[in-house]
């Protein structure tokens, strides 16, 4: 969650809330949570009154600094040495593409007034005969 206040900033609860497929009050304590650690504070949103901005506070960005940068190291040591960039860049590729194709599937349900499904996952494909 951090991350992606880091990320895309002026984010509200509901948009974290569909960001995630988690509830809005599952999001609402997460958030809470954090602001009382410190790491994040709510303020008025100019465009609606009845709703508020989720910010990192300096504290929370130079947290996530510190956890993006160990996990970029980590991940060029675990992956970076193993397979080759352009496969990393494919895959990162594939990934941001099937990433917004659930968004705008959730986005399509949305509009037809249908509930995304919260926390579902696509069923497991059947393990691989033994060779």
């Amino acid at each position: 969650m951090l991350h992606l206040l880091r990320q895309r900033p002026g984010r509200r609860i509901q948009d974290i809330a569909e960001e995630f497929s988690i509830t809005v009050g599952g999001t609402s304590k997460v958030v809470d949570r954090l602001e009382a650690a410190g790491l994040c504070e709510r303020r008025a949103n100019p465009d609606d009154r009845r709703s508020s901005i989720v910010e990192l506070t300096p504290e929370g960005r130079k947290l996530v600094d510190g956890a993006v940068k160990v996990f970029e190291e980590e991940l060029e040591l675990r992956i970076g040495s193993v397979i080759p960039e352009q496969s990393v860049r494919e895959l990162t590729s594939v990934l941001g593409t099937l990433r917004a194709a659930g968004r705008a599937l959730d986005a399509e349900r949305k509009a037809a007034g249908q509930t995304p499904v919260l926390g579902a996952r696509a069923p497991k494909p059947p393990g691989r005969p033994a060779s």
